[in-house]
């Protein structure tokens, strides 16, 4: 598998002081999981969550396996599964 950014997504990330390593964990693990949102667009929105940190990506499918990351953003938060 193979994670591209395109020239937005990399500046975001730059400007964010974002992980380019946990970006590509997050777009990866959906891959492999199936777990991801898909917008009306075919863009993938997928969730990476490292403790309390919690890392959104949206990218999209360029071949079969490689994958474009369109943008990125994370913020303090952590999912816990209802009981």
């Amino acid at each position: 598998m193979q994670i591209v950014m395109s020239a937005v997504a990399s500046e975001i990330i730059d400007q964010k002081h974002l992980s380019a390593g946990d970006i590509e964990t997050a777009v990866s693990r959906a891959e492999e999981s199936g777990l991801y949102f898909k917008n009306s667009g075919g863009v993938r929105i997928c969730a990476l969550q490292l403790e309390n940190l919690t890392y959104w990506v949206c990218y999209s499918p360029r071949t079969d396996d490689v994958f474009e990351v369109q943008n990125a953003y994370c913020h303090r938060m952590k999912f816990e599964e209802a009981t």
